[in-house]
């Protein structure tokens, strides 16, 4: 199967085509489901395998027109989907530990009040693991021919940098690519419609982000007539890795599931649920490279102190003392500066890492000195 190619007329109108009509329970359906149950049991991904093929086939349906499904729309919506079904499994996994639903996360507010959500499993189910999005996407790729992928460290720089403005999540192409809707759109429109689908295949959340990346892969296959891979890649990730970070509670508007018949009625909106402090340490401390080196630190600095106290004069165990009452507070300010005025994705960067363990060693080296070398 493959897509129409772009043109001027239906990059403007937008993904407007035939409506998604629901179909009652069907025996067949049934059947379906029950064998893809079966076979979990030797292929654990089978149900986000062939929801993908499902979910490609209702956006290649619902967003068809009279020239066909215009590509770079298409893959815009399945990679902004993929993105924030990143972050809808984090939460979704959460909820089913009795955690606040972003628990997960770090959560930025930019100056124009809107929320924003950064941090390592989110990273992990977009762009590190082995059956992240990028993983998955990226290896869709190379089978068809890539042979350059695209450098995401400029994307997720350019998604921090935008963040709280209007550049904010429109995805940069070649001129003359330019998809239909934004990805907020599409993901504000057609999620809630998507959804049931996707619970239906999946047996656990973690397994979202994994359909709609191979959906994008249905996609780029579908597309590689009209696009080559290495620019189909390109909208897969352009999108993906901003709608990985927005908050749908907040408003924002969009025609995307309207024009494809796809969008329900009265959806309610997506809830909040803002961690407190003493959550966001918790994550900060137990849940970062960062903050795991000035724990284990800590713990360190404890141990030292307690053999100075034992083997050296209550001077220098006085000393010791007043080192880490002065020292401690400081790196934690460290960390508070980093992830509060700086806004960055703070365990993405290696930067911070390394600054965070010199930070942390250096005083244990120096107290080690004065207990050995006295």
């Amino acid at each position: 199967m493959s897509l129409s190619p772009p043109s001027p007329s239906s990059a403007a109108t937008g993904a407007t085509g035939q409506r998604a009509e629901p179909s009652a329970p069907h025996p067949a359906t049934e059947a379906l489901f029950r064998a893809i149950e079966a076979q979990r049991q030797t292929d654990p991904l089978i149900g986000a395998k062939l929801g993908a093929k499902d979910i490609f086939q209702k956006l290649l349906h619902g967003m068809k027109g009279e020239r066909g499904v215009h590509a770079e729309s298409l893959l815009c919506a399945l990679g902004a989907l993929a993105g924030y079904a990143c972050q809808a499994s984090l939460r979704e996994q959460a909820l089913a530990k009795g955690q606040p639903e972003t628990a997960a996360f770090i959560t930025v507010k930019s100056p124009d009040g809107k929320t924003y959500f950064f941090g390592e499993p989110l990273n992990q189910a977009l762009a590190e693991g082995p059956y992240s999005v990028w993983s998955l996407a990226a290896g869709a790729a190379q089978h068809l021919g890539c042979q350059t992928l695209p450098d995401l460290k400029p994307i997720f720089e350019h998604v921090v940098q935008s963040v709280g403005t209007s550049a904010f999540g429109r995805p940069r192409l070649p001129q003359g690519r330019v998809a239909s809707d934004t990805p907020i759109n599409y993901v504000k429109a057609l999620w809630p419609a998507l959804l049931p689908t996707v619970k239906r295949y999946c047996k656990e959340p973690s397994e979202w982000p994994m359909l709609f990346a191979a959906a994008a892969q249905e996609a780029m296959e579908a597309s590689k007539a009209v696009l080559a891979p290495e620019l189909a890649l390109l909208i897969v990730m352009e999108c993906a890795i901003p709608m990985s970070k927005v908050d749908l509670a907040e408003g924002h508007t969009g025609q995307a599931a309207a024009s494809a018949g796809l969008a329900p009625k009265n959806a309610p909106p997506a809830r909040r649920d803002s961690p407190s402090a003493r959550q966001r340490w918790t994550r900060v401390l137990l849940g970062t490279n960062e903050g795991r080196i000035l724990v284990l630190a800590s713990a360190l600095y404890l141990a030292v102190g307690l053999l100075a106290k034992v083997s050296t004069s209550m001077a220098s165990a006085l000393g010791v003392v007043g080192v880490l009452g002065v020292y401690m507070p400081l790196l934690l300010l460290f960390v508070a500066h980093r992830l509060g005025v700086l806004r960055r994705d703070f365990v993405s960067s290696r930067f911070d890492t390394v600054c965070m363990l010199v930070a942390a060693l250096a005083p244990f080296l120096a107290l080690g000195k004065l207990v050995l070398f006295r």
